[in-house]
């Protein structure tokens, strides 16, 4: 595997946070590398280094599944080292005009099955199933779009009750969602 080294200019970060994951927080940055705005996982790289080895991991796991990236999962942009070394970081493309399991979405839950069916279809287990990791995105056709989005905790499966399991996780998701949650109401740093 090899890792992006990028200098200090070379990644724009903003102070909105998308969400935490197990490795800490994700932040709405850019690699200018690229121009493309990105949701990144940052971490120290000298005081985390199980975090970094769980990012090493996920981007392994996106690597595995190149043909699901942009359709069902987000694009992996790149991983690597920033600011001299101290920071790894993992860059998947911003996913845009996406909402959260809910009310407004809850015609979506099939594609959103569909989706997870063909992660399973690939041996793994997303791990993580909720609502922040759960995007979905009305097309200009009226159809829908689902993302699963970070695979922190993705893992191959040993028997079919645990895509089972997870399948009725994403089930009882849909279920119980009544409010919608549009992707605008960011946290500041």
């Amino acid at each position: 595997v090899q890792y992006l080294q990028l200098d200090e200019g070379d990644l724009y970060l903003t102070d909105i946070v998308l969400g935490r994951s197990q490795a800490g927080c994700v932040k709405l940055g850019m690699l200018y590398n690229n121009g493309i705005w990105c949701a990144i996982k940052l971490v120290d790289a000298h005081k985390q280094r199980r975090q970094v080895a769980a990012l090493e991991g996920e981007y392994t796991k996106y690597g595995r599944l190149v043909d699901l990236q942009g359709d069902i999962l987000p694009v992996c942009v790149g991983c690597g080292y920033w600011a001299e070394g101290n920071v790894f970081f993992l860059a998947t493309k911003y996913l845009d005009s996406c909402k959260r399991p809910g009310f407004e979405t809850r015609g979506a839950h099939h594609v959103a099955e569909q989706a997870l069916q063909r992660l399973h279809s690939k041996g793994l287990l997303h791990g993580d199933i909720h609502e922040d990791n759960v995007l979905l995105r009305q097309l200009s056709d009226g159809q829908w779009q689902a993302f699963l989005i970070d695979l922190g905790m993705c893992c191959e499966a040993r028997q079919q009750c645990q895509f089972d399991e997870e399948m009725n996780s994403l089930k009882k998701l849909f279920r119980e969602s009544d409010t919608g949650s549009d992707m605008t109401g960011f946290e500041e740093a």
